[in-house]
């Protein structure tokens, strides 16, 4: 086939199986997938970018006031408390837990605020055309850092504590609830029209090299994020993404020391109480498990259910995915089922978090002096670092070793395959 002459052709390699396709482009409302592993290879843009802006400029106002009203109003006893975002964060670390008041402060507002911000940057720089290098570095940040903005997951939280609570007095939901819960989910829109594929297919049109098929095989390399086959330049840049051009390795050291840290850890978190509640002169240590207890026991099943998958059966999930995509990968079969199973884990990782956003609202809305307080214990800290490992765990495997460890260079046909084309629905 010959590359039509107002269309530039590329070798675009798939970042999850390694097979090599010549491609020029697609088209609008066209998507290409990869034909041994069925990964989205490139799908068209028009029309995301501009879309994704105004979706993100959004959130970013509405999370100026989010964070400075109170979301939650506690009475009990005559006495009332209110409690902000960064509330429970800053009593996390006055009480003695500075690790996770820090965790929960980044992940719930500086996270999504550097998120959304970037978002931004990202699809104004690309719209106008500017600063095109530093717009490549936004896009690559963007798409690793995307999976720590968890306010969704704390908004979960609220929930869960509010219920918690409400077995004690009264809670009442503050304006600062419902700014969250649209931001929750116009956040959600906004991160969900993202398509890397069709960002990466984007930048390659605008890439400073108006031919990237090289002349000599031997200097052929591929990105590892956006897939991008380009001959090595003396910066050693990627040319689409700016990220660092180097051979694939498959090394899976670091994947086993984030698990075993993992599971030293994953005991004590579960043994060890994650608060102390102090209820009119009667204290009670929570573990996990017995926090899960205290709310089935008091008739709160659906909250009780979500602790107990959120804190319990995805952490002991992801682990033992984790472990299988470890031994399995070398098994040279099998590779569409562990790639599916790599995908949930790193989907599923982050709501661990639930449990450690439930002790920070807890928290913030439980200081009543001799009345009533809550106070966090060392399991917290324990179980947020679980939470911590478990999702650098995930981030350093990669879904490649699973289809390349048995396999040496594809053939110079293979490389020369097509990628094929399927009508986007609209």
């Amino acid at each position: 086939m010959i590359c039509p002459d107002d269309k530039m052709e590329r070798i675009l390699e798939c970042t999850t199986c390694g097979e090599r396709y010549i491609t020029h482009g697609c088209d609008h409302g066209m998507r290409s997938y990869c034909e041994k592993c069925d990964e989205m290879l490139e799908a068209s843009s028009r029309g995301q970018v501009l879309r994704t802006l105004l979706l993100s400029i959004s959130c970013l106002i509405l999370l100026i006031p989010a964070n400075v009203y109170p979301i939650l109003r506690f009475s009990f006893q005559g006495q009332w408390t209110e409690t902000q975002i960064i509330t429970g964060s800053i009593l996390l670390v006055e009480q003695g837990s500075p690790l996770v008041g820090t965790m929960v402060f980044f992940t719930s507002m500086v996270a999504p605020i550097a998120l959304h911000l970037m978002v931004t940057a990202a699809c104004a720089f690309l719209l106008l055309g500017w600063f095109p290098r530093l717009t490549r570095h936004l896009w690559r940040m963007l798409f690793e850092f995307q999976e720590w903005g968890m306010i969704d997951v704390y908004l979960l939280a609220l929930g869960v504590g509010a219920i918690k609570l409400l077995s004690m007095g009264s809670v009442e939901a503050r304006p600062a609830l419902w700014l969250m819960l649209l931001f929750v989910l116009i956040s959600g829109m906004c991160l969900g029209s993202l398509n890397p594929c069709a960002i990466w297919s984007e930048l390659r049109q605008r890439s400073r090299s108006k031919r990237l098929l090289p002349a000599d095989e031997e200097d052929m390399v591929a990105c590892h994020h956006c897939g991008t086959v380009q001959q090595e330049n003396p910066e050693e840049k990627c040319e689409v993404c700016e990220s660092k051009l180097h051979p694939w390795v498959i090394d899976d050291r670091r994947v086993w020391a984030y698990l075993f840290t993992t599971l030293a850890l994953y005991l004590p978190a579960n043994v060890l109480p994650v608060m102390t509640m102090s209820l009119l002169g009667d204290t009670e240590n929570y573990t996990i498990m017995g926090g899960i207890l205290y709310l089935w026991h008091d008739n709160d099943y659906l909250p009780a259910i979500i602790v107990f998958c959120g804190s319990i059966i995805v952490p002991i999930a992801k682990i033992t995915a984790l472990f299988f995509l470890l031994i399995s990968y070398k098994w040279n079969k099998y590779q569409k089922l562990q790639t599916r199973v790599f995908h949930i884990v790193k989907t599923l990782g982050r709501w661990s978090m639930v449990d450690v956003f439930v002790l920070a609202v807890l928290v913030a809305l439980g200081q009543m002096g001799v009345v009533a307080t809550i106070e966090p214990q060392a399991g917290a800290i324990a179980f947020c670092g679980v939470v911590v490992f478990t999702i650098f765990a995930a981030n350093s495997f990669q879904a490649r070793w699973i289809w390349t460890y048995h396999q040496t260079s594809p053939s110079t046909e293979k490389r020369m395959n097509y990628a094929h084309g399927t009508q986007a629905t609209t």
